[in-house]
């Protein structure tokens, strides 16, 4: 019999992140493709600035202005789903702090709904 495995510590919103805990980054196909595209311009972006031998004043701004015209971080993926807010923050994030990918699947880089649906308590259940 199958029993639900919310209270194993790798269960994460119906998903099994015991793989992706074990060896972090293991599997690329779990990677959060919106942090990987901001990633990868903001790489191209530093190859560009190092190659035209920017300052770093130069280069923030360059980059802010660029960072402007891309899609925001979110913005590409039909999953991103933003934090609910709470009643007693006001602005942008909980008490003014707001990370750069704010999406509710997003745990260190990886997109939980990519990970294996947890099918309920297996031989790699720990209790939380």
């Amino acid at each position: 019999m199958r029993l639900p495995g919310i209270h194993c510590r790798f269960h994460e919103a119906g998903h099994c992140a015991v793989d992706e805990t074990m060896n972090p980054g293991l599997n690329e196909g779990w990677r959060c493709g919106e942090e990987q595209r901001i990633v990868r311009a903001y790489d191209h972006f530093l190859e560009q600035a190092d190659t035209f031998d920017l300052s770093s004043e130069q280069a923030t701004a360059l980059w802010e202005r660029r960072l402007a015209t891309i899609p925001p971080p979110g913005g590409l993926c039909a999953d991103y789903t933003p934090p609910p807010s709470c009643p007693s923050c006001a602005g942008g994030g909980c008490c003014g702090e707001a990370d750069w990918l704010d999406c509710t699947h997003f745990r260190e880089g990886v997109c939980v709904l990519l990970l294996p649906r947890c099918d309920g308590i297996c031989e790699r259940f720990q209790g939380a």
